[in-house]
């Protein structure tokens, strides 16, 4: 068992924008969310292909001990679309795609025409 102080988070986030089982009538889509780790987040990736390819996600500067806010721009067709994003913390810790309870977080959507 690995012990660790409280204040020791590993990175998790949370996608904010589209929300889960939306119809969405635009193509190019804007991913909004948040992300924390207790040393900062220093990226993070989206996924629209289940994790087979990444997009690097723009990051906010971290404020002392905030969330930080990211966002990308995601072309897609019409269609079901799951989208992934996955923090990386400033000592390199990846948030895991899954088996944690920070494991990555994916929303299910729809591009309708």
């Amino acid at each position: 068992m690995i012990i660790r102080p409280v204040w020791q988070v590993e990175p998790n986030s949370i996608i904010t924008s589209p929300t889960p089982n939306t119809q969405l009538k635009s193509s190019v889509l804007e991913i909004h969310g948040w992300a924390y780790s207790s040393d900062g987040i220093k990226a993070v990736h989206i996924s629209k292909d289940d994790g087979k390819s990444w997009l690097e996600a723009e990051v906010e500067p971290r404020m002392e001990f905030s969330w930080q806010q990211f966002k990308a721009k995601v072309d897609l067709p019409l269609g079901t679309h799951r989208i992934i994003a996955r923090a990386t913390s400033s000592a390199e810790l990846q948030q895991p795609l899954s088996g944690r309870r920070n494991h990555v977080h994916t929303v299910e959507f729809e591009v309708v025409s």
